[in-house]
């Protein structure tokens, strides 16, 4: 009860002790407005969303009063009069809450009834789908057992990436929300879905509203404060707020395909930034945090979609087939989905929940890739990852396990130029208890620190092992990188440094072809390893490279049926060289880095594994 039904209380009994025989009578009329019509009237708002400003609570106080004030100017007042103006307050604020405004839409998932058992009733009746909630939870933690490599690689990118958002905000006034129950809420219907279109469908507007109200309270909460505090006006503020929620929700979706192509595929090719950019009142950070934990939990739920959809194709099947030929004959699962994507839309449409959008149908390829090309860890993996029988229930007890295996692998100097992120994944999938699903994706959060701890590792080793060579006299490596640094020196023309590339690349074990010479079509070198082709343009040059190098590379690609552009020069590149590179996917290797490519060529290690990965940034 709000304090407008207490000073009705309040004014009812100050009228029956008044002794004054039409006050005595006025009384009672005020108190069964005050114990029965307000605290009903405010569940009504609250269960059906809607604002009602001082302004209306105004005129309902004054209206309230005006209306038993009619019958107190009389000599005399029966009980039916009172009926009579209890009925006319009542039709009157009737009319004031049709006529309120509505603040977030209301969702549609949860029905009128229920909201009144919520908020009428509390926990006193208890909800018959509890059960059915509780079932659906445990299917969600057995669904998050089972996934590929790849989604844990990537569902641990976007975790970290989600924590760092919140990290990033410089002001704010609210906790970190719990990602574990919103991810939870977001999965519980998926595994009822079966086509793209009931995909679409369970992701609407209102869905990312009832996400919205359920899990960030504080923090619109917080921003009504702000902006209130700069407007002075709460219902434009908060029809402000709004708008631009919705807004926020419209756009959920090209931000969960960015972070597809950032974790999955390793494209950039949208910023969270741009959606938020027109978003005023200091509030960019708020308002990207959360559409960066709705992205996250958007697509950690469409990957569980996806995996389903996956999972879904029989091993008998034509097209499991010839996918499974394509994964054992090329290790580029992009040629794997260029090469099968026609023969899916002429034929196999009616399989992978006849799923037609390009970067689902990309996604669920790699995933069905993925689980054919690691249906079994090898013994080499297993060996390394060093998993015992033993399954952690205890992040720190995990942690201090990691630390523990990370120190050891790097005391191997063939260790240290690992695939590490990927590995990192495998062990705390293979390592954390399967039914601790929220362990699970703490720990998944945390391999990027895991990481920085195996850099600092491998960098304490390395200066270690120098220091015992110089105490040796061992100055072998040190020797290699002079004489190559002496024949890079001497290089003079656009030509040798071609011929230079050439032979780098040969001692890095990539397969070699030259193209340089007039009509080259924009890519002087064409190198492969592992099935991944690179087309290479060779820039001998004093000053800063432009784009032009980076327009022509891009351009040679489709040419040459590259993978992948990678422009090399003795100097440096541009801003716009790099930014354009960057929307690209092109790789640039400038004068420094291209002694790093050099060191590289030292290790005989480096001959079997694709070192032009490195330079991706």
């Amino acid at each position: 009860m709000n304090i407008f039904g207490y000073f009705l209380i309040f004014t009812g009994f100050f009228g029956i002790f008044s002794g004054q025989s039409n006050a005595f009578l006025l009384g009672p009329t005020l108190i069964l407005i005050g114990v029965v019509l307000t605290p009903i009237f405010d569940k009504l708002l609250l269960i059906t969303e809607r604002q009602f400003s001082k302004k209306r609570k105004t005129v309902l106080g004054v209206v309230t009063f005006l209306i038993p004030g009619l019958f107190v100017q009389q000599s005399t007042i029966d009980i039916a009069e009172i009926l009579v103006s209890a009925i006319l307050t009542f039709v009157f604020w009737f009319i004031m809450f049709l006529t309120s405004p509505k603040s977030l839409p209301n969702s549609k998932n949860e029905g009128f009834l229920e909201k009144i058992k919520k908020n009428f009733f509390g926990k006193q009746i208890k909800n018959k789908s509890s059960d059915k909630s509780y079932e659906n939870k445990v299917k969600v933690n057995e669904s998050f057992s089972k996934l590929s490599i790849l989604s844990y690689n990537a569902m641990s990118k976007m975790l970290s990436e989600t924590h760092n958002a919140y990290v990033n905000v410089v002001e704010h006034d609210y906790l970190e929300v719990e990602l574990f129950p919103i991810i939870t809420d977001f999965c519980i219907g998926i595994s009822d879905l079966y086509s793209e279109n009931e995909l679409e469908c369970y992701f609407s507007d209102e869905f990312y509203y009832k996400m919205i109200k359920k899990h960030f309270s504080d923090v619109l909460k917080y921003m009504r404060r702000v902006i209130y505090s700069s407007s002075n006006d709460y219902l434009k503020s908060n029809q402000y707020l709004n708008n631009k929620m919705k807004v926020l929700s419209e756009g959920i979706s090209l931000m969960s395909d960015a972070k597809f192509f950032r974790t999955v595929f390793n494209y950039n090719k949208y910023s969270s930034s741009e959606l938020s950019s027109s978003f005023s009142y200091n509030l960019r950070d708020d308002i990207t945090y959360i559409v960066d934990v709705l992205s996250t939990c958007t697509c950690i739920a469409k990957l569980l979609f996806f995996e389903n959809a996956a999972c879904s194709l029989n091993d008998s099947s034509e097209f499991y087939k010839i996918i499974s030929n394509l994964v054992s004959e090329f290790n580029d699962i992009n040629l794997i989905i260029k090469k099968s994507r026609p023969l899916y839309d002429e034929f196999y449409t009616k399989y992978l929940f006849s799923i037609n959008k390009d970067i689902y149908y990309d996604i669920t390829i790699a995933i069905l890739a993925n689980h054919i090309k690691y249906k079994k860890f090898s013994n080499e993996q297993l060996e390394l990852l060093e998993v015992g029988e033993k399954r952690f229930s205890n992040l720190s007890e995990f942690d201090s396990n990691m630390d523990n295996w990370i120190k050891k692998i790097t005391s191997d100097v063939n260790n240290r130029n690992l695939d590490i992120y990927s590995l990192l994944v495998q062990r705390t999938v293979l390592s954390i208890d399967s039914s601790n699903t929220l362990i699970l994706f703490n720990a998944l959060a945390h391999v990027s620190s895991y990481v920085d701890l195996y850099n600092r590792y491998v960098s304490s080793n390395n200066k270690y092992d120098d220091k015992e060579r110089y105490l040796k006299g061992d100055f072998k490596k040190e020797q290699n990188e002079v004489n190559a640094k002496y024949v890079l020196n001497n290089i003079a023309s656009g030509t040798q440094f071609e011929l230079f590339l050439t032979n780098l690349f040969r001692d890095l074990g990539y397969k070699v072809k030259h193209t340089g010479k007039a009509g080259d079509q924009g890519a002087d070198l064409i190198i492969m390893k592992n099935n991944f082709v690179y087309a290479v343009q060779a820039k001998f040059y004093t000053g800063k490279l432009s784009n032009t190098p980076v327009q022509e590379i891009v351009g040679a690609l489709k040419y040459y049926n590259a993978n992948q552009g990678v422009v090399i020069t003795n100097s440096s590149f541009t801003t716009g060289a790099e930014s354009l590179a960057k929307s690209n996917d092109v790789i640039l290797i400038d004068g420094k880095e291209l002694r790093k490519l050099m060191e590289l060529s030292f290790d005989e290690k480096n001959q079997s594994r694709d070192v032009l990965s490195d330079f991706n940034k």
